[in-house]
């Protein structure tokens, strides 16, 4: 007789954890594929909060060909949750791309509180 077939359960966690863990301590190049896979196996399976979570550890690579996709989900804004995981990359990848970024958000964030708190903003920041 055949024994009857258990569902198999795939612990996504646990994979999240190796690949992480090796990109913390053995950066490979097939890590580095792994870690991409699953970050678009997640978003192609509209699963956005596990994919959001590989950002930040594919940017410890800092691999050029990432650059324009951070790029892309910074300039999202903070109303997504997407601009968060960027700016969590951003800190493992610093790139003069993203220096030009939060240059002008830092601008646009003091000339908000500026006109919030009645302060005159300056000119060179009005623009």
């Amino acid at each position: 007789e055949e024994e009857p077939s258990t569902p198999v359960t795939i612990n996504y966690a646990m994979i999240f954890a190796l690949l992480r863990y090796n990109a913390l301590h053995h950066a490979s190049a097939s890590n580095y594929a792994l870690l991409t896979r699953m970050r678009t196996f997640h978003a192609d399976q509209n699963e956005r909060p596990l994919s959001l979570q590989y950002v930040p550890i594919i940017a410890l690579y800092r691999d050029e060909s990432d650059v324009f996709y951070l790029q892309s989900l910074l300039e999202l804004g903070p109303s997504h949750k997407e601009w968060f995981a960027a700016m969590q990359a951003v800190c493992h990848f610093p790139h003069h791309v993203f220096w030009t970024y939060l240059m002008a958000f830092g601008k646009k964030i003091y000339t908000h509180i500026s006109l919030v708190n009645g302060e005159t903003v300056p000119v060179s920041l009005q623009r």
